[in-house]
């Protein structure tokens, strides 16, 4: 019975040991996640051209991809470790393991929230790289159609020139007989 008693306080130091290793896991890993995060906010784009907002949309997908699965991974680590660790500890320790549950999970989902946001104002960016694209198209278009119109105008300018030269000619050849 003492054996058992032993085994089962054991478990309980195990079981402690797990949660906070797991805590201290979690809480590295957004520490270090924030850390690149803030990095890429930061990190100046080359140009605002198309493909430096492509690029950076894509690094931000990256760390969005990352977030939602390895840190919902961490997360949950920690909350089933905390659900066991729960059964073992007195009600008045309760809230201090909710608590740092609770942390823990509203922590990643605020990095969630701020680089999803990055991400929507980077797609939004794109948005405007696309309109630019469109409405430069359309004015190279309207140039060209300009151009096009110009040379067809040149061409009659020239033609009323030597007609109405033709027509002075003919004028003064008819006064003169």
């Amino acid at each position: 019975m003492l054996q058992e008693q032993l085994q089962i306080r054991r478990q309980f130091v195990s079981d402690h040991e797990a949660y906070n290793a797991a805590c201290r896991h979690c809480r590295s890993w957004c520490d270090d996640f924030a850390a690149r995060l803030e990095l890429e906010l930061h990190h100046e784009m080359a140009d605002n051209s198309r493909s430096s907002v492509e690029s950076k949309l894509s690094r931000l997908s990256e760390l969005l991809n990352q977030c939602s699965d390895e840190g919902s991974g961490c997360v949950q680590r920690v909350g089933d470790v905390a659900e066991v660790v729960l059964r073992s500890t007195l009600a008045s320790g309760h809230s201090a393991i909710d608590n740092a549950v609770s942390e823990l999970r509203t922590y990643w989902e605020a990095l969630g929230a701020k680089i999803s946001a990055a991400r929507d104002r980077t797609e939004a960016a794109l948005a405007c790289c696309n309109e630019f694209d469109v409405s430069l198209s359309k004015l190279l278009q309207q140039l060209c159609d300009a151009e096009a119109e110009r040379g067809r105008l040149s061409v009659l300018q020239s033609t009323l020139a030597e007609k109405m030269s033709h027509a002075e000619h003919s004028k003064v050849c008819h006064l003169i007989h």
